[in-house]
């Protein structure tokens, strides 16, 4: 891939964990899986990435958006279940 392909790509990537981070806020403040929300999110990312910017795109960026999204619902998950301090 170019540089400007692969600095494009980045930008799209960037936008996808703001969305996935503004996601499972509002998930912590409905009270739902932030996993599955998660789950939906990267899932959705990737084929987006995919169609965009062909298989290699969605090969390479796969792994770290999926990770992403783990470490930020477990984070969100953990948060939702500690007791609020007063």
């Amino acid at each position: 891939m170019e540089q400007a392909q692969k600095e494009l790509i980045e930008r799209h990537l960037h936008a996808a964990r703001k969305i996935v981070h503004d996601a499972l806020k509002q998930c912590q403040s409905e009270k739902l899986n932030p996993a599955a929300v998660a789950q939906v999110l990267g899932e959705n990312a990737v084929m987006l990435m995919i169609r965009n910017f062909g298989p290699d795109a969605g090969k390479q960026y796969t792994k770290s958006l999926t990770e992403e999204a783990v470490r930020m619902a477990h984070f969100y998950a953990t948060q939702q279940s500690r007791p609020k301090a007063d």
